[in-house]
């Protein structure tokens, strides 16, 4: 059964429509929870869907918080799955399967237990652990998000002891980025979030992104795994 392109009189509001679902043409003043379609032809979602704090779920703080998640069930995958380095849309995880991910020439008194998955610092030193390229197609990547799996060994302070990176141009040029603890994934075992602006960084014809890792004052941990991701 075809359906009709809906004018601005003739709103699909019936009771077999539920809000998401409707339509509103040229019609500003639509319901809350609704899409419609401006005056230049352009669809606007009416941005009052709340999630269950009731907090709008399109604020930039919502949107941020649904991307850290996306990477979150990312690397739950690949820990199901054993999988390796893969990529998502604009983005990628990697679960430290195996060693194909990280640039083993551009890091530093790095170690890795193949039995458990993660890397480490070498005893007494500071680990630089850098991670291969991920190339950014579409839109330039301005903005940035990273997600860590991370276990102290010692007491770790952020951003302190453990630092971390972003480079777009295949690491000529980095961003630090403030690491936030947002709680424990696993017994013992945290997720490090940091988010950045990069659109300081040179514009190149291909975009290489990658992430660095740094600990600092010889303190040990575990890093069991990373995930980035980044829009325009």
């Amino acid at each position: 059964m075809a359906v009709s392109q809906p004018i601005a009189s003739d709103k699909l509001d019936s009771p077999a429509h539920a809000k998401l679902h409707r339509v509103i043409a040229v019609d500003t003043a639509a319901d809350d929870e609704s899409l419609y379609v401006d005056a230049a032809g352009n669809t606007i979602v009416k941005n009052n869907i709340k999630d269950v704090s009731g907090e709008n779920q399109f604020t930039p703080r919502n949107v941020v918080k649904n991307q850290l998640n996306i990477m979150l069930m990312g690397f739950k995958l690949a820990a199901l799955e054993s999988l390796a380095k893969y990529n998502l849309v604009n983005g990628m995880v990697d679960e430290y399967v195996d060693e194909t991910g990280i640039d083993a020439d551009a890091s530093v008194n790095e170690l890795y237990n193949s039995t458990d998955d993660y890397y480490y610092p070498d005893t007494g030193t500071n680990m630089t652990l850098q991670s291969t390229g991920t190339e950014a197609t579409g839109s330039t990547p301005d903005d940035v998000r990273i997600a860590l799996f991370e276990e102290d060994v010692d007491a770790i302070t952020l951003n302190t002891d453990l630092k971390a990176w972003v480079s777009r141009d295949e690491g000529t040029t980095w961003t630090q980025l403030t690491l936030v603890d947002e709680g424990y994934y696993e017994t013992s075992q945290r997720v490090l979030t940091g988010i950045g602006d990069i659109s300081g960084q040179p514009v190149v014809s291909t975009f290489n992104m990658k992430y660095k890792l740094t600990t600092h004052n010889n303190k040990d941990l575990k890093i069991h795994g990373a995930a980035m991701n980044w829009s325009a």
